[in-house]
């Protein structure tokens, strides 16, 4: 029996090709990996479909951006992931801190098979994981009924991204250790005054916005706790930076924020890959104001990073910022956040917020 297809359904005809397509392009995509020449002459995945075939060495980038909730490492695990060459896992070990090192590395090699469950999670689920990957098992399911085409996707990427949030700095260290990976570390940190009070608007939102109050509990809301989390990975940090010269950096979120060029461009160094005009145009849209509609949901990564990144000021009153003071002082000290000593001094340095960093912390900074 033929069907038919009427010429008057062009929508129809369009997803059918789309559809047929992706299905012939997915399968070459496979057999490329599969078959593959040497690594030194491997053309990825996502060069092939969107950058033309040329010749690359093969990916021994892996990069863990480490930070607690509310630090901005949504945006910046947005931009560190623009070029077409990379492959992003966004929060692995949420519910899963107990697998530590041994999965991260499992993730880093790809092995996505050993974990069906959680690739399931990682395909299907809300995290923004690998963009391009997701698209292809949104448009066809069944290219994602096993880890085959995400395995594939991520061997043939040049730098693989995985963000830690809520996890001790030091699970980083048997990574750091292995010398078949040559991991590098982001270490990206915030004012806790801005951290507990970014997390206080969110508990206070709508639920009906897609805002997980639950991620909260009275644990992470407490200036103690998230402070003390601060002071340990500081003291890891150190570790790092003399054990593993070269391969691990802090980034302050607010220079981030106020100086975005610089700031990417010494990461894109840090991270081996180069700084193209596609970065580039990522920062213009995400911090620059450009998407500014797309904005205000709690967990946008578009906004206008210079008019923002101290925006907690005008939310926070002066008796809850010396209530987190007297738990945090010496760890705004350290990273560099000015101390308010009077209602005066709150009121009329909005602006002052960042002091230079001590000759110790500037070597943090690569």
């Amino acid at each position: 029996m033929l069907i038919r297809v009427s010429l008057n359904c062009p929508s129809l005809l369009r997803r059918l090709v789309r559809a047929l397509v992706q299905v012939i392009v997915v399968w070459l995509l496979v057999r490329l990996v599969r078959d593959s020449p040497p690594p030194q002459t491997r053309l990825t995945v996502k060069e092939l479909v969107f950058s033309g075939p040329r010749k690359v060495q093969y990916p021994r980038n892996h990069v863990l951006l480490w930070t607690q909730m509310r630090s901005g490492s949504s945006l910046l695990g947005t931009l560190l992931h623009s070029p077409a060459w990379t492959f992003y896992t966004e929060e692995p070990l949420r519910g899963r801190e107990a697998l530590g090192a041994n999965f991260l590395g499992d993730l880093f090699r790809c092995q996505f098979s050993k974990y069906q469950k959680y690739f399931k999670e990682w395909s299907l689920g809300d995290q923004g994981n690998d963009y391009d990957t997701k698209r292809l098992c949104k448009d066809e399911p069944s290219l994602c009924d096993d880890p085959a085409l995400t395995e594939a996707m991520c061997q043939v990427a040049k730098l693989r991204l995985l963000r830690v949030v809520a996890a001790p700095l030091q699970i980083a260290e048997p990574l750091l250790q292995d010398t078949s990976l040559k991991v590098r570390v982001v270490h990206l940190v915030r004012d806790p005054r801005a951290v507990l009070a970014s997390r206080t608007r969110v508990v206070s939102r709508d639920s009906s916005r897609g805002v997980n109050k639950e991620a909260f509990n009275r644990t992470l809301m407490d200036p103690a706790h998230v402070c003390a989390w601060y002071r340990q990975n500081l003291i890891t940090a150190r570790v790092f930076s003399h054990s593993f010269p070269g391969r691990y950096t802090l980034v302050r979120y607010e220079d981030l924020s106020l100086y975005p060029t610089r700031e990417l461009r010494r990461l894109y160094a840090f991270i081996g890959l180069p700084y193209t005009a596609i970065v580039a145009n990522k920062i213009a849209f995400n911090m620059y104001g450009v998407m500014t509609l797309m904005s205000t949901h709690p967990y946008s990564t578009y906004r206008n990073s210079t008019a923002t990144v101290f925006e907690w000021l005008g939310h926070v009153s002066f008796e809850d910022v010396e209530r987190i003071q007297q738990q945090c002082g010496d760890v705004l000290t350290a990273y560099g956040y000015r101390v308010f000593t009077s209602r005066q001094e709150y009121e009329s340095v909005h602006n002052q917020v960042l002091l230079p960093l001590s000759a110790e912390m500037e070597e943090l900074i690569l």
